[in-house]
């Protein structure tokens, strides 16, 4: 089974801070390389364990309004703002 183009076993579920963010900075290195389905599959997987995580949530966000998913994007950019209103970058998206 696979989600967003990466199999379902090769995804974990992240436990502590720093796997957290071991993943969020792998899933930047598919964002940026414009892999963008390994990124958001790493996103929501993420987000699934950690729900108000304001980085993950701005970075999915961002592909969603890229693709075209304007009201998704605006949800997560939102709720991003909300939870980190002093972090700059949510003011560009």
């Amino acid at each position: 089974m696979t989600a967003n183009g990466v199999k379902m076993d090769q995804l974990t579920t992240p436990t502590d801070s720093a796997d957290t963010d071991s993943l969020l900075h792998q899933a930047l290195e598919y964002h940026n390389s414009d892999n963008y389905l390994k990124a958001a599959a790493i996103y929501e997987q993420i987000l699934s364990s950690h729900p108000d995580h304001a980085d993950a949530l701005k970075l999915r966000g961002k592909l969603f309004y890229d693709s075209g998913e304007g009201r998704k994007a605006i949800t997560l950019l939102e709720r991003s703002r909300q939870l980190a209103p002093m972090e700059p970058t949510t003011l560009f998206y």
